[in-house]
C-alpha cells in the first residue's frame, strides 16, 4: 500500500509456406463465439481438488433466426490442446428466441496442479457449427501454486442472493482467493465489539458502514465456490489516541523518526487523522496484534491474513536503536503464520521486503508496483515476477498489485464514472500472465482497481473488456502448466520475417516484444504486440494507449537448440476463445544452429507458441 522485449537478416528463409491449421480436437473447422446460441459457459467452482466432479453450466439463447431441431451440444476436455477424456453430447431442440440451461458433469484426471480447457460446440442437424465457447478448469489441491487473487471492499446492507451473486461473478473468472479489504473497525482493534457480542454493523477507517451479515455472506459464499477468504489488515498500524482507548497498545512498541513516532496522515473526515506505525520486530506488538487477529478469526471464518505494509527504510525503535524495517518482515510473517495457523500473504510494497517474504512462510508473493520503486515498464513487471521466482527457489507464485489508468481516474467520481482503457489493461495482463504471475484487479461487483484505495470506483470496465478478460483468465487457467512454475528464461533466437526490425526483447515501445522460456517439456515463445503503443510504461496512467497494430500471417523462425521438434502449437486469448491449434512447420539448420519455421495467423495483443521436443 502506498497511502496506499538483431535486426532481421533478410533472405534467411528458403521456403515461405502456407500454414495449415487444424483444431487439435480432430475438428477441421475453427469457430469464434458467435453469440447466436451460447450466452454463458462456466463451472461450479473456482478450483477443484483432485477427485472432485466438475459441473459445467451452459446458458443458451436461440438467436439463429430459426428453430433448432435435433441440434447437438458437444463438450471437449483438453490439456494443452490434447483430449484427456471422451467428449460429451446432448441433443437440443430450441425455438427461436427461446432459452434453456444445460449441465455437464466431468471427473478430471487425478493429477494434481493441472489446468484444462473445456470447449463447448453447438451444431445443427446437418452438423454445421452454430456457436462455440471455452471455459477452463484448475485441478489443484491448494490455491498457492496458481493464485488468482481478487478483492471485496464494500459491505452494504444487502440480501444473501446479492452477496452470493457478487462472489459468483468472481468465480467465473476463476478467482481462487479474495482479499477482504477494509472490513475491520480499527487497524489495531480490527474486531468491533467483542468475540462474544460483535455488533451488527460498525464504521471502517473511512467511516463507511460495514454490515456483519454481508461480510459473513461473502465469506461463506467464497467457501461455497472453493475460494479462500483472507482478512486484510496493516501489519503495524494503530489509530490516533491508541494510548487512551483501553486497547493496551504501548507507545514504546512504536517506530520513530527524529524522536517522533512515524505516522501516516489519513484523508479529512476519516475515523482517525493518522495511522501510527509500530515496530514489526517488537515481540510485544506481535503478541498484541496476533491476538487481535485471533479475535477476528473467532467471529468470521476467514482462511488467513493479508498483511499490508507501508514500504519502509531505516527507522528507530523507542530506545533509538536503528531498525532496517525489511529485516523485521520475515520474523513477523513466520510468527503470524505459526500463531494463527492460517494462510498468510504479505505485501512487499515496491518489492521492498520481497526477499524476506520469499524466504518466509508466506503462502505466495505479493507486491504492489510503484514507479518510484523502479517498477515503470512492462519489462519491470516481468523482472519483478522472475525475481520473486528466483528468490523463493521457484517455491512461491507471485501476484502483482498494479493499478491501471491511475491519473485518469481523477477526472471522474462514483457518480460520474469513466471507463478503463481496454488496450492498456490487456497489455499489462498479457505481460503479467506471460511472465508467470497474476494480477489482483477484479473485485466487488466486477469492478477493477485503478487506485490503491480499493473502494474507489471512478473507472469501470466496459462490457467488451469484461468479455475479453474472461478469455484472458480462462487462458491463464487452461495453460497454467505452461505459464506458471517450472519454467525458466532462455535466450533462444526468434526472427519474425519482414518485421524483425520492429521487435525487441525488452518490451520497447512500438515493437513486438518477443521472449522465450522452457520447462515442463516445452519451449515457449511469447509475442506481445506493442506496435503502435507510444510508451513502455505499463500503467498507461492517462488511459491513452491505442489498440496495437494488428499483424497477420507472421512467419516465425525459431532456433530451438538440441533435440527433435515433435509439434508446434499456437494459442492466444485474443483468438477464438484461446483454443489451441497445431501448426505445420519446416526444419533446417545454419551457422546459428537448428531452427524451425512456421506461421502464426494473427497477433493482436498476445500470442503463445508452445513447442514439444524430444
Amino acid at each position: 500500500m502506498e497511502f496506499r522485449f538483431r535486426n532481421f537478416k533478410r533472405g534467411l528463409f528458403a521456403v515461405i509456406f502456407a500454414t495449415i491449421l487444424w483444431f487439435s480436437g480432430n475438428l477441421s473447422v475453427q469457430a469464434e463465439s458467435t453469440g447466436k446460441l451460447i450466452t454463458e459457459l462456466n463451472t461450479d467452482m473456482a478450483r477443484y481438488s483432485p477427485g472432485s466432479t466438475v459441473t459445467i453450466y451452459a446458458n443458451l439463447l436461440n438467436n439463429t433466426g430459426t428453430t433448432i431441431n435435433n441440434g447437438t451440444i458437444t463438450v471437449y476436455f483438453k490439456h494443452l490442446g490434447v483430449d484427456v477424456a471422451p467428449p460429451q453430447y446432448k441433443n437440443i431442440n430450441l425455438d427461436e428466441d427461446s432459452t434453456t440451461n444445460i449441465q455437464f458433469y466431468w471427473n478430471p484426471p487425478l493429477t494434481d496442479y493441472q489446468g484444462y480447457s473445456v470447449e463447448i460446440w453447438a451444431r445443427d442437424d446437418s452438423n454445421n457449427i452454430i456457436d462455440s465457447m471455452n471455459t477452463a478448469v484448475d485441478v489443484s489441491s491448494t490455491w498457492e501454486r496458481f493464485p488468482r487473487y481478487g478483492y471485496i471492499s464494500t459491505y452494504d446492507d444487502q440480501s444473501l442472493s446479492t452477496s452470493q451473486n457478487m462472489v459468483w461473478k468472481l468465480k467465473n473468472y476463476h478467482i481462487n482467493a479474495i482479499q477482504f479489504y477494509d472490513f475491520h473497525w480499527k487497524h489495531h482493534i480490527p474486531l468491533a465489539g467483542s468475540v462474544e457480542n460483535p455488533p451488527t454493523s460498525w464504521n471502517d477507517v473511512a467511516n463507511r458502514k460495514i454490515y456483519k451479515q454481508t461480510l459473513l455472506d461473502y465469506i461463506n459464499g467464497s467457501h461455497d465456490y472453493n475460494i479462500l477468504a483472507l482478512n486484510y489488515n496493516l501489519m503495524n498500524g494503530a489509530y490516533s489516541g491508541y494510548e487512551e482507548d483501553g486497547s493496551g497498545v504501548q507507545n514504546h512498541w512504536g517506530l520513530f523518526n527524529d524522536q517522533q513516532q512515524v505516522s501516516t496522515p489519513l484523508p479529512e473526515n476519516w475515523a482517525s487523522p493518522s495511522i501510527y506505525s509500530f515496530n514489526p520486530g517488537n515481540l510485544e506488538w506481535q503478541n498484541y496484534i496476533f491476538n487481535r487477529e485471533k479475535d477476528v478469526l473467532s467471529v468470521f471464518p476467514f482462511d488467513g491474513w493479508h498483511i499490508d505494509s507501508l514500504g519502509g527504510g531505516t527507522l528507530y525503535d523507542f530506545s533509538g536503536n536503528k531498525i532496517d524495517l525489511d529485516q523485521t518482515f520475515q520474523g513477523f510473517i513466520n510468527n503470524a503464520k505459526a500463531s494463527l495457523g492460517k494462510s498468510v500473504v504479505f505485501n512487499s510494497v515496491g518489492n521492498y521486503g520481497q526477499k524476506e517474504s520469499a524466504n518466509s512462510n508466506a503462502d505466495i508473493l505479493y507486491s504492489e508496483m510503484w514507479e518510484g520503486s523502479g517498477q515503470v515498464t512492462y519489462n519491470d513487471l516481468k523482472n519483478s515476477i522472475e525475481a520473486g521466482n528466483s528468490l523463493s527457489g521457484g517455491s512461491k507464485s507471485t501476484v502483482l498489485a498494479a493499478y491501471m489508468n491511475r491519473n485518469y481516474q481523477k477526472n471522474f467520481s462514483e457518480f460520474n464514472q469513466g471507463y478503463f482503457n481496454n488496450p492498456s489493461i490487456l497489455l499489462t495482463d498479457a505481460t503479467i500472465f506471460a511472465s508467470g504471475g497474476s494480477h489482483i484487479e477484479l473485485g466487488d461487483d466486477l469492478n477493477m482497481l485503478s487506485l490503491e484505495y480499493f473502494p474507489n470506483k471512478h473507472l469501470i470496465m466496459s462490457g467488451e473488456l469484461k468479455k475479453q478478460l474472461r478469455n484472458y483468465y480462462d487462458f491463464m487457467v487452461a495453460y497454467e502448466n505452461l505459464l506458471r512454475g517450472g519454467l525458466s528464461n532462455t535466450h533462444n533466437i526468434v526472427y519474425l520475417h519482414d518485421i524483425d526490425s520492429s521487435t525487441s526483447t525488452e518490451g520497447n515501445p512500438n515493437t513486438i516484444w518477443k521472449f522465450t522460456k522452457s520447462g515442463n517439456g516445452y519451449d515457449l515463445i511469447h509475442l506481445i504486440n506493442l506496435l503502435g503503443i507510444p510508451s513502455n510504461h505499463w500503467r498507461d496512467a492517462d488511459a491513452t494507449y491505442p489498440v496495437p497494430t494488428f499483424q497477420s500471417n507472421v512467419t516465425v523462425k525459431y532456433y530451438f537448440g538440441s533435440g527433435t521438434v515433435e509439434s508446434v502449437n499456437w494459442a492466444s486469448p485474443d483468438y477464438e476463445n484461446g483454443k489451441s491449434y497445431t501448426t505445420s512447420f519446416t526444419t533446417g539448420s545454419d551457422d546459428q544452429g537448428n531452427y524451425i519455421t512456421f506461421i502464426v495467423p494473427t497477433l493482436q495483443y498476445w500470442d503463445m507458441i508452445y513447442i514439444k521436443k524430444s
